[in-house]
C-alpha cells in the first residue's frame, strides 16, 4: 500500500513540476510578446486603429495572442485581413484571407526588425510556387520575390513566363500611371495596387543600411493559425481562357479577373466563377465572318423541377482573323459584350432552342451601354464619350442588333458627336489606327 502511495505521490510531484515549468514557459513567452509588441508600437506608432499601416492597400489588424516563435530571434505574428482581397495570378485568384503575417527578426545588434509578409501561392505540389511579398516597417521598403518549386527565381524572362500576372501586363500597356514593378489585386471588388517593388537590395532585403526580414516559403508552413481556420484554398475559376493569341489571351484574362457589375449589381462572372456546374469557356475562331467580332453560344443547360438552372455551359468565340489587328479597346469591348451575353444566359434570356432572343439584345443595348463604356473608361483610360460611341455605333452593324430605332438614336445622341464622326471613331478603333494596338 505504501508503495502505491509513494508512486502516486511521485507522479503528482512530477506532474506539478511539469505544470509549473509549462506555466513558466508560457509566462516567459507572454513577457517576450509583450516586450515585442511595445517595441513594435514604439518603432512604428502602431495601434489597432491604424488599419492601413501594415498594408496600405487593405485593412488589417495584428493578433498578438497568436504567435509562433521559430527561435529566440524570429517570431511570426498572426494578422487578420479585414477586407475581401483577391489576387489574380495564372488564371486563378488567391484569397489573401489568412495569408498575411507580421514577421519580427532580431539582428546581431539586438534590435528587432519587422515586415509584413503576404503569401500568394499558385501551387504546393513540388514545394512553394508563387509570390511572397515583404514590406519592411516602418520605412515601407517593399520586395516581391518569385518562387518555383521552393526555389527563388531571379531570371526575369523565366519570371514573366512562369509567374507573370496577365492582368498586370494588360494594365501596364494601357495606362502610363500603372507601374510595371507593381502588383494589382481586387480590394472589395475594386482594382487596387497591392505592392510595388521599391527595394534594390540583395537577397537579404537590405537597402541603404536598413535591413528587414523578408518572408520565405518555410514561414508559410510555420505561420500561426488565425482564429477562423487555416488559409483558404486557391480558387480555381470555372471560367477557362483557351485563347493562345497573346492579344486575345491577355484581354480575356483581364476581364475574367475584373469585377464588372451587371445592372443588378452582380458580378458578370460570379455565376461561372463560384459554381462548378456553370462553365464559361473562351476560344479563338477563324470561322467567323469579318463583321462578327465574337459570338456567345449556350451549349448545355438543365433545369430543376422548380425552374432554376442545375447547370449551364457557355462558349464564347472571338474572331482570330480580325481582332488581333484592332485596338485593345475594341477587343475588350467585343469580349465584354460577349461576357454580358453569357451573363444574360444565366438569367434565362434564351428561347426553347437555347438561342439568344431579341429581348437579350434589346436589354443589352438599353441597359448595358454604360457598363461596357464604363469598363473601357476605367481600365483603359478611354474617353467616356468615345467609349459610348464604340458601344453603340461600333457594334450596331457588327452584331446586327435588333434594338428599336428610337432607343438607338437616344443612345447615339448621348455622346454629342455628329454621325459621321461617330462612324469614323468606331472604324478607327476597329482597324487599330486609334487607341493602343493590341499585342
Amino acid at each position: 500500500m505504501k508503495k502505491i502511495i509513494l508512486i502516486i505521490t511521485f507522479a503528482f510531484i512530477v506532474f506539478a513540476c511539469r505544470q509549473q515549468h509549462d506555466n513558466l514557459i508560457e509566462s516567459e513567452k507572454q513577457d517576450i510578446i509583450s516586450s515585442l509588441r511595445a517595441d513594435f508600437e514604439r518603432q512604428t506608432g502602431y495601434d489597432q486603429s491604424k488599419e492601413h499601416l501594415l498594408t496600405p492597400a487593405f485593412r488589417t489588424k495584428i493578433n498578438w495572442k497568436r504567435t509562433v516563435q521559430i527561435h529566440k530571434d524570429t517570431i511570426l505574428i498572426a494578422v487578420t485581413v479585414l477586407d475581401s482581397v483577391q489576387f489574380p495570378i495564372n488564371g486563378k485568384q488567391v484569397n489573401l484571407k489568412n495569408r498575411v503575417i507580421l514577421k519580427a527578426a532580431r539582428s546581431s545588434d539586438s534590435k528587432w526588425y519587422y515586415s509584413t509578409v503576404t503569401f500568394i501561392p499558385t501551387s504546393h505540389t513540388n514545394g512553394y510556387s508563387g509570390l511572397i511579398l515583404s514590406r519592411g516597417l516602418p520605412y515601407n521598403m517593399e520586395k516581391i520575390r518569385y518562387y518555383s518549386n521552393g526555389s527563388i527565381i531571379t531570371n526575369q524572362s523565366i519570371i514573366q513566363k512562369r509567374l507573370s500576372n496577365t492582368l498586370d501586363k494588360n494594365l501596364a500597356t494601357s495606362s502610363q500611371a500603372l507601374r510595371s514593378s507593381c502588383k494589382y489585386g481586387y480590394v472589395n471588388g475594386i482594382l487596387n495596387t497591392i505592392i510595388c517593388d521599391n527595394n534594390n537590395g540583395g537577397a537579404g532585403g537590405s537597402d541603404g543600411g536598413y535591413h528587414f526580414p523578408e518572408g520565405n516559403p518555410s514561414n508559410e508552413d510555420q505561420m500561426p493559425v488565425i482564429e477562423d481556420g487555416s488559409p483558404e484554398a486557391v480558387e480555381q475559376f470555372f471560367v477557362t481562357n483557351h485563347c493562345e493569341n497573346p492579344c486575345l489571351k491577355n484581354i480575356v484574362d483581364a476581364i475574367i479577373m475584373s469585377n464588372i457589375q451587371s445592372m443588378a449589381k452582380e458580378s458578370l462572372m460570379d455565376a461561372f466563377k463560384l459554381n462548378q456546374d456553370f462553365n464559361l469557356d473562351f476560344y479563338e475562331s477563324t470561322q467567323l465572318s469579318n463583321l462578327t467580332g465574337g459570338t456567345a453560344t449556350l451549349t448545355r443547360y438543365d433545369k430543376r423541377p422548380d425552374g432554376t438552372f442545375a447547370n449551364m455551359d457557355v462558349r464564347i468565340d472571338l474572331n482570330l482573323n480580325t481582332l488581333p489587328n484592332a485596338s485593345q479597346e475594341y477587343v475588350a469591348l467585343v469580349t465584354v459584350h460577349e461576357a454580358i451575353h453569357a451573363y444574360l444566359y444565366t438569367k434565362g434570356f434564351f428561347n426553347q432552342y437555347g438561342q439568344q432572343t431579341v429581348a437579350q439584345h434589346d436589354m443589352m443595348w438599353s441597359s448595358y451601354i454604360n457598363v461596357m463604356a464604363g469598363y473601357l473608361n476605367t481600365y483603359y483610360g478611354m474617353n467616356i464619350n468615345e467609349a459610348k460611341v464604340l458601344a453603340t455605333e461600333g457594334l450596331q452593324n457588327t452584331f446586327q442588333s435588333k434594338i428599336e430605332d428610337a432607343v438607338y438614336l437616344n443612345l447615339k445622341n448621348s455622346t454629342n458627336y455628329p454621325s459621321a464622326q461617330r462612324a469614323a471613331i468606331a472604324q478607327a478603333y476597329r482597324t487599330g489606327t486609334k487607341g493602343v494596338k493590341c499585342k
